[in-house]
C-alpha cells in the first residue's frame, strides 16, 4: 500500500518535469514521427536522465532515441526505458551504488544461478575488482550452457563433486549442509565457487580465493 501511495504521488502529485521543464518546449522533439515535446521522454532527454516504464512493449528496457531541431541544427539523444531491475543493473549499476551481492542475485534472476544463498562471510566482499570481474565472466559462462551434462564437459570451469580427504578438512561439515552434496568450480586458476544443485539450480553458498580448501577436496 505504501508503494502504490508513493507511486500515485510521483505519478499524479509531483510532475516535476512538467512544473519546471528543462527542455524548451517552443521546440519540437520527436520519437519516430512522433510529437513528444512537453513530455517525459523530452524531459529525459535533455536532461540526461532514464525512464522508468511500466509494462509496455514499447518502452520495456530498451533504448529511444529521439531527436529535436534548433536553429536549423538536429539534436539527437538516447533515452534508457528501464522496466526490468536486471535492464537497469545492466546500465546503471555504478549510478546505483547496488552492492557486489544484490548485483549477482538480480543479474543472474531466472538463471541456473542462484546467489540468495551466497553466505557473507565467504561472499563477494572478499574478491579484489579483477576477482570479481572474473566471477561474472564465469557465472555467465555457467548459465549460458545449454545443458548441465556440458557444464560437467566443460574443462575450464572443472565442475565437479567437493570430496574432502577427511571429516577435519570438511568446508561444509556444519549440520546445515547434511544432506547436500557441495559441488565447485573454477573462476579463475585459483579462484573456486562452491554451493550445491537443487532441481535445475545451483545454489551458490562460498568464494574461495586462495585454493586452500580446494586442495583438500
Amino acid at each position: 500500500m505504501r508503494l502504490k501511495l508513493k507511486l500515485d504521488q510521483e505519478i499524479y502529485q509531483y510532475p516535476y518535469w512538467d512544473a519546471e521543464p528543462i527542455h524548451d518546449i517552443s521546440l519540437e522533439f520527436l520519437w519516430g514521427e512522433e510529437n513528444i515535446t512537453a513530455t517525459s521522454l523530452a524531459e529525459a532527454a535533455v536532461t540526461g536522465n532514464f525512464l522508468l516504464s511500466f509494462q509496455s512493449s514499447k518502452f520495456q528496457d530498451c533504448e529511444l532515441k529521439i531527436s529535436s531541431q534548433e536553429n536549423g541544427n538536429k539534436n539527437n539523444y538516447h533515452v534508457f526505458s528501464v522496466h526490468t531491475p536486471k535492464y537497469l543493473l545492466k546500465n546503471f549499476h555504478k549510478l546505483i551504488l547496488m552492492d557486489k551481492k544484490q548485483m549477482l542475485i538480480v543479474r543472474y534472476e531466472d538463471t541456473r544461478i542462484d546467489c540468495t544463498t551466497l553466505e557473507e562471510e565467504h561472499g563477494v566482499s572478499i574478491l579484489e575488482k579483477d576477482e570479481f570481474a572474473e566471477l561474472l565472466s564465469t557465472l555467465d559462462k555457467f548459465v549460458n550452457h545449454v545443458s548441465w551434462e556440458s557444464i560437467g564437459l566443460d574443462d575450464g570451469l572443472e565442475y565437479k563433486k567437493y570430496s574432502p580427504s577427511s571429516p577435519k578438512d570438511n568446508w561444509f561439515r556444519s549440520k546445515k549442509y547434511e544432506g547436500k552434496t557441495i559441488m565447485k568450480f573454477r573462476f579463475s586458476r585459483v579462484l573456486r565457487c562452491y554451493g550445491y544443485r537443487k532441481g535445475d539450480k545451483f545454489k551458490v553458498l562460498r568464494l574461495e580465493r586462495d585454493h586452500s580448501i580446494s586442495n583438500h577436496g
